[in-house]
């Protein structure tokens, strides 16, 4: 019987190493995988980051175009860009939709063809659209 209890010692303690053991490793594995979700999640919000750089830089090539081809003088140009970054300014909600519709009807009177109008409007809602979450 003696023999017994000290076994049951023996095993008790060689047990205890054991279940230290099992939860150092169950802390690590959580910490792991907290871990991976971190990483899961920045590495989405990287891409999303990324394909928003490249849907705003898309319309640099068409604006570049529009400045080597449009019939309008560069200063008209560059007064009309500056309209359409000044949505970007607005304090809020209607001062951006005043800008943006005084950009629109300034695009319409310039006399530009059809595609170069396209590409003013289109810049003109990117920059807009951009804009209006910031203001909420």
């Amino acid at each position: 019987m003696k023999d017994l209890l000290n076994v049951s010692k023996l095993i008790s303690t060689k047990q205890m190493p054991n279940m230290d053991s099992i939860n150092r490793f169950n802390k690590e594995l959580d910490a792991k995988s907290s871990l991976e979700k971190e990483s899961q999640k920045a590495q989405i919000e990287s891409r999303k980051i990324l394909q928003q750089i490249e849907k705003n830089t898309a319309s640099l090539a068409e604006i570049t175009e529009l400045l080597h081809e449009s019939n309008l003088k560069h200063d008209q140009i560059i007064d009309l860009m500056g309209d359409l970054f000044a949505i970007s300014k607005s304090k809020d909600n209607e001062e951006a939709q005043s800008l943006y519709q005084k950009a629109i009807s300034k695009i319409s009177s310039v006399g530009e063809n059809v595609g170069n109008i396209t590409t003013l409007v289109t810049l003109a809602t990117t920059i807009y659209n951009a804009v209006l979450p910031l203001l909420k």
